[in-house]
């Protein structure tokens, strides 16, 4: 992760050693010894994953790229809530790293799961999880792609229920936690109390709230979606829809590696997306 701008742009390599200065440990270690050979702790990777969305966003601005509106999916919100400048970098890592542990401690015991559904109509998963107690849909990404949560079982039964129904796949994703459902309420309820302590800036760029798709431009609404989002649905799909009906044509796609990127055709395919990588390729990007 990260690996197109470590070690070559300043703003992100300062951003990056204040964050190993807060944590304790080298974020550079971890990106550049990971990709995809270093298992590390779930609050570990959503730390990185946040520190390194922040840097590629810096880098672009610092390139002259300026957003118009900044949104994130489920943790990329986050990253797009300190570059919005509601909360400064170091509060926002704070923040994260505090609920990551707390929904860590909330989780241990129960069991839960998360889990993809590819190739269905949306109609028909939403379906097959109203039959079920204890699972929601977590994230309705495309009009064929959607993420369920909830108790193990549960999310076990409505994937087994999908592949008979002729999912072209439907798979656990993580197991021991169920994000975007009721089950992280408590943990929902601590952040808010965190929140309400801080002096929320307004955003400098609108956030958008990836629950109705609406831009969001005071600093005390983007700290109640914060919180809202642990146990909110994420509407990646329609609200990328609202903002090319509203006339936003090209998305960049700011965190680490291309999911994002690739959802984009199976929801408008006449909408442009690049990634942080690609811009940087350019010659003497601007």
């Amino acid at each position: 992760m990260g690996g197109e701008f470590l070690g070559r742009e300043p703003v992100a390599d300062e951003l990056v050693r204040q964050a190993s200065d807060l944590l304790g440990y080298s974020v550079e270690a971890v990106c550049l010894e990971g990709s995809g050979r270093k298992v590390v702790p779930p609050r570990q990777e959503s730390e990185v994953i946040y520190v390194i969305s922040c840097a590629a966003a810096a880098v672009l601005r610092s390139r002259g790229w300026q957003p118009a509106a900044v949104l994130g999916h489920s943790l990329g919100s986050w990253a797009a809530v300190a570059t919005s400048g509601v909360l400064d970098f170091a509060t926002g890592l704070h923040l994260l790293g505090l609920t990551e542990q707390r929904i860590h401690d909330w989780v241990e015991s129960q069991d839960h799961a998360m889990g993809v559904i590819l190739g269905l109509d949306a109609p028909v998963v939403a379906d097959l999880v109203s039959a079920e107690r204890d699972v929601w849909v977590a994230n309705w990404n495309s009009p064929r792609q959607q993420v369920i949560s909830g108790m193990a079982l549960a999310v076990e039964r409505v994937l087994a229920e999908s592949l008979a129904r002729q999912a072209k796949q439907a798979r656990v994703l993580v197991r021991s936690r169920a994000m975007h459902t009721p089950f992280l309420e408590p943990v929902a309820r601590a952040l808010r109390t965190d929140l309400a302590e801080l002096p929320l800036r307004d955003p400098q760029v609108p956030v958008i709230d990836t629950r109705t798709g609406n831009e969001l431009r005071r600093g005390l609404e983007v700290g109640e979606f914060l919180a809202d989002c642990l146990t909110a649905p994420v509407h990646w799909g329609q609200t990328i829809l609202s903002r090319t009906q509203q006339g936003t044509n090209r998305f960049i796609d700011v965190g680490p590696g291309t999911v994002l990127a690739g959802m984009l055709p199976f929801i408008d395919n006449q909408a442009a997306v690049m990634t942080t990588a690609q811009i940087l390729e350019l010659k003497g990007a601007t």
